[in-house]
């Protein structure tokens, strides 16, 4: 499974709008910079999950975007659809001819898999990994050296 730039960037903006959602608003310029996302791609990324109904947008001199979903309600499978990504690896039909037991089984393990992935996928949400990035940063805050 490969995951594109977009939808990774776009995982990383939500979060960041989940982390500053007490904030309000969040300016473009804001979120690129806190997250290391070119502007102008952060704006297409913004308007596909504005079209798709995870994010909202206010506009004039105090405008920016927000979460117009909760993020115990978004899930990775979600934006990864959104961001014109897939699930899981595509289908791999058997070579011609091939009829024996082991490609039976590995066909077998790719559907597998791609189910483990689709699963997966669908059952983390943005508030999860919100609540790991709490955990570590908790976890290098305590972090003592003598």
């Amino acid at each position: 499974m490969r995951i594109s730039s977009k939808t990774h960037y776009a995982m990383k903006t939500l979060a960041d709008l989940a982390m500053h959602q007490d904030d309000g608003v969040c300016r473009i310029a804001d979120i690129a910079q806190r997250q290391g996302v070119p502007p102008k791609f952060l704006e297409q990324i913004l308007l596909v999950l504005k079209g798709g109904g995870i994010v909202a947008s206010k506009r004039g001199i105090k405008g920016g975007y927000y979460l117009n979903t909760p993020p115990t309600q978004i899930s990775a499978a979600e934006v990864l659809r959104l961001t014109g990504g897939q699930l899981s690896p595509p289908d791999t039909a058997p070579p011609q001819g091939a009829s024996n037991s082991c490609e039976a089984i590995l066909q077998e393990l790719w559907k597998e898999l791609r189910a483990h992935i689709a699963d997966k996928l669908e059952n983390i949400t943005l508030q999860d990994l919100c609540d790991r990035v709490d955990q570590l940063s908790a976890e290098k805050g305590t972090n003592y050296v003598i």
